[in-house]
């Protein structure tokens, strides 16, 4: 079984860093290289989110074939669940499977001062070797704060992983 005893089988990085948008800018992850992976799982940390209406955020995996950020990424399938906010009762959400062909929102109201938990099957995305999240508030959001951690369990743990993440 796999476990974050210091790293060593699972790795665990950040991919986003915690930050506070003014607007309804997009925050898009760093890519996580598949290749050497049997699964990744991203973790997504918002803080207060403040909206004037609606406030959805669209959330997708994105494919890539290069690790780069050409504008040729592609929506891949997904997986994600949201845990109770910080002082709320202690919950996990329902697991929902997500399509690349869809568009895929939560709300603002969900996932304020909780986690996003979202997984990749790198079987499902075979035709991409590296993925990221991307997360697109609606025009109503005013403000949020978010980041991303990724964990993947290598093919190969111990004390020094071959490092598969890139700097995009």
């Amino acid at each position: 079984m796999a476990k974050i005893r210091f790293g060593e089988a699972l790795e665990v990085l950040p991919v986003l860093v915690p930050a506070t948008a003014t607007n309804d800018t997009a925050r898009v992850s760093s890519f996580v290289d598949l290749s050497m992976a049997h699964w990744v799982t991203f973790v997504c940390s918002f803080g207060a989110i403040s909206v004037t209406d609606t406030g959805l955020i669209t959330v997708a995996v994105e494919g890539s074939t290069t690790g780069a950020d050409s504008d040729t990424e592609a929506n891949v399938n997904f997986s994600y669940r949201i845990s109770n906010a910080v002082g709320g009762a202690p919950s996990m959400g329902t697991i929902t499977a997500c399509a690349s062909s869809n568009t895929n929102t939560v709300a603002s109201t969900d996932v304020a001062s909780a986690l996003l938990i979202i997984e990749v099957d790198p079987q499902e995305v075979n035709a991409y070797r590296y993925v990221r999240v991307s997360l697109d508030p609606a025009a109503d959001t005013t403000s949020w704060v978010s980041s991303i951690l990724a964990a993947k369990e290598p093919r190969y743990p111990g004390n020094a992983i071959p490092s598969s993440f890139t700097a995009t």
